[in-house]
């Protein structure tokens, strides 16, 4: 298939639907079926398409994916960066393959990023079905009326094929000269040309190049009139009159034919350029592939290293911790006549030591989960006592900062079946998060409930754990500033923190959600947020009653 360049169209200004694709016969397609209902825009490449999008945002964008070496993308990836991911996407693809599929062809290694995935059509396209497609898209419907340019100086011939085909819904433009002919096509943009093979200024074959040039897909066809047509690139010979009078309905169905054959024609040419992509991208891995196990197995035996560094470390820190912690207890059991400034500082001191075992118990925590060697130490746990453990933990650090404390935990709370420690892990990290974000005069609250299997009503809660465990639903709610809608989805991430400036400047390791999630999930439990930015959040965590059966339900 040859081009000439970019070509960009514009059948009327405004813009109400945007193709952009270097396949012309979806160009000639859109034109044939929704010449009448509106403004049309075309481009043949990605940089006029791009412009066309900054110039007037669309209805309704219809982009090739594939085009030069999946440019289509950069496309959506401009929708997405300029804030237009209302507009409606009709992406298109002759390579036959889903979605998912085209992202691991053209980003093997980053994929692209949208927020969801436009609409997927395969070519060929049938216009049986993009019609009402399109229609409810756009939330309306038109005529289309094909648009025939007769290029002949038999104005009688003319006059009697436009009366004929017009009863069909046909829309016919003359053209008497070759001259004509050429100017015209740029205007109209006519879904084929008919071309007599006797015309007074030119011959047929250098007006079918002069058409060529303006648009390299145009649809020709060589009406024979029992005259001889000289050799040109016509799609196809139809008889004159009479015949021709008749024959609309062929012809109307050859045109189509030609633009699904033109359709194929492109989807091999890039179905093509896929495949040598992949194999230099094959011959590649494969050339690399010695060194690059050889480096990660390096990396590996580093890993492994530094991982078992850390645990030493955290052990001895730990154990340095346990040692000052005894010395200022003992401290504050023993002399009950200290002064009262040594006795808020020892508190003090005490306080820290808290906060750096909750980071050590957190770091550790973190290891095993990235070492996939978590354990499970699994018992009887009274949760209610665990909760006043761990927030009378919480209790200095609160009363310093003037936040109220709300504790909703029943007393005849049953016993939860699991591992206290990795409980208090999650609980911690939640409190801390509170206390950390909520400003003086405001408060967090506590909340543990237990429901038998099928009590539980929340639609968040996945319905294999609603239905068939017991559940322990813990709720931890505070009157910080909150988390915007598009911080929410990343702060279970690892090291990722929303911004210190906007939210009070607290800044922690950014590990703590992480590592509720990774504890949570191990559990077989649930874990999200409710938060409005301004007003406050609260984080829910689902544990079956008994640990060691959800995951294997699920």
């Amino acid at each position: 298939m040859t081009q000439t360049g970019p070509m960009v169209e514009r059948s009327h200004p405004g813009g109400r639907v945007l193709v952009i694709d270097d396949d012309l016969s979806v160009h000639h397609l859109f034109r044939a079926c929704f010449r009448g209902w509106g403004d049309l825009v075309f481009a043949s490449d990605v940089e006029a398409g791009i412009q066309r999008l900054q110039e007037v945002p669309p209805r309704l964008l219809v982009v090739g994916l594939p085009m030069m070496e999946g440019a289509g993308f950069r496309v959506l990836q401009f929708m997405y960066e300029a804030g237009l991911q209302d507009v409606p996407v009709l992406a298109l693809s002759g390579l036959w393959t889903d979605w998912e599929g085209l992202l691991a062809l053209f980003f093997p290694e980053k994929p692209v990023r949208l927020l969801r995935p436009p609409l997927l059509l395969q070519k060929p396209l049938e216009p049986n079905l993009l019609r009402p497609l399109v229609a409810t898209l756009l939330g309306g419907a038109g005529d289309a009326a094909p648009v025939v340019l007769l290029v002949s100086p038999d104005v009688s011939a003319v006059e009697a094929v436009a009366d004929r085909w017009g009863r069909a819904g046909v829309s016919v433009v003359h053209a008497p000269t070759g001259a004509d002919a050429m100017r015209l096509y740029g205007q109209v943009w006519p879904d084929m040309v008919l071309l007599w093979p006797r015309l007074p200024d030119m011959a047929g074959p250098a007006v079918v190049a002069q058409i060529r040039a303006t648009d390299p897909l145009a649809v020709v066809f060589a009406v024979t009139d029992g005259g001889t047509v000289e050799a040109a690139d016509f799609h196809g010979r139809l008889p004159g009159l009479p015949t021709l009078l008749e024959t609309w309905p062929l012809v109307h169905d050859w045109f189509w034919q030609v633009l699904r054959a033109y359709q194929w024609e492109t989807g091999w040419h890039h179905t093509q350029a896929v495949l040598r992509d992949v194999a230099q991208r094959a011959r590649r891995l494969a050339e690399e592939a010695p060194r690059l196990s050889k480096r990660v197995e390096a990396l590996s035996n580093q890993i492994e290293l530094y991982f078992r560094v850390a645990e030493r470390l955290i052990a001895r820190i730990r154990g340095l911790l346990t040692f000052a912690q005894g010395h200022a207890d003992l401290m504050l059991e023993r002399q009950a006549a200290l002064e009262p400034w040594w006795r808020q500082y020892l508190e003090g001191l005490l306080q820290v030591v808290w906060d750096i075992q909750q980071v050590l118990d957190n770091l550790d925590v973190g290891l095993a989960l990235q070492r996939k060697a978590l354990d499970f130490q699994l018992r009887l746990v009274p949760l209610a006592a665990v909760v006043r453990s761990v927030m009378d933990r919480f209790g200095l650090d609160m009363r310093q900062r003037g936040l109220q404390v709300d504790l909703d935990v029943p007393d005849d709370l049953p016993d939860w079946y699991g591992d206290e420690g990795k409980f208090r892990v999650i609980l911690q990290c939640l409190v801390s998060n509170a206390v950390r974000f909520t400003p003086a005069g405001g408060s967090v609250r506590v909340s543990l409930n237990y429901y038998p299997a099928g009590r539980a009503k929340s639609e968040r809660i996945p319905l294999h754990l609603r239905q068939q465990h017991d559940l322990f639903v813990l709720a931890v709610q505070d009157t910080g500033l909150g988390i915007r809608p598009e911080d929410q989805a990343r702060i279970f991430e690892p090291f990722q923190q929303i911004s210190d400036v906007e939210y009070g400047g607290h800044q922690g390791l950014g590990l703590g959600l992480a590592i509720v999630r990774g504890l949570v999930e191990h559990m077989g439990g649930a874990l999200w947020v409710e938060s409005r930015y301004g007003v406050g959040s609260t984080f829910y965590v689902v544990l079956p009653g008994r640990l060691g059966t959800a995951r294997a339900d699920g």
